[in-house]
């Protein structure tokens, strides 16, 4: 075999693999979980986390005893291992978000899908991030 055939023979089976992971993306089923749960989850630790890379007054431990003055009377009050649970998108309670979301100045706001979201969470597809 020439070296012409030999280099045409890898540029087509490098399109062949680049092509077959592409159709594997397109072909990806994802459970509903991902949509509801997990992608979420990822969205709120982006935020938290980039929150606190971003401010000088802001880290996990200024959350924490943030959490401290706010809610005093919870024993044993939300820590610093709670707060890095959220930002690194580990399991974690709706009372421990919202108490943390508090701390640093957010509140939760829900808003309806839309119909190519639907569509996307219905065939098990990523869809497009805003």
């Amino acid at each position: 075999m020439s070296e012409s055939q030999s280099n045409q023979n890898q540029n087509s089976e490098s399109n062949i693999q680049a092509s077959e992971a592409f159709s594997l993306l397109d072909n990806l089923n994802l459970p509903r979980e991902y949509f509801s749960v997990d992608q979420p989850k990822r969205e709120i630790s982006k935020l938290i986390h980039s929150l606190t890379q971003n401010s000088d007054d802001l880290s996990l431990r200024g959350i924490a005893e943030n959490l401290k003055e706010l809610y005093p009377h919870l024993k044993p009050t939300p820590h610093r291992n709670t707060v890095r649970k959220i930002t690194s998108g580990q399991n974690y309670t709706i009372d421990n978000l919202l108490m943390v979301l508090d701390a640093i100045g957010y509140k939760l706001t829900l808003t309806p899908r839309t119909e190519e979201e639907e569509e996307a969470i219905r065939n098990g597809k990523l869809f497009p991030q805003k």
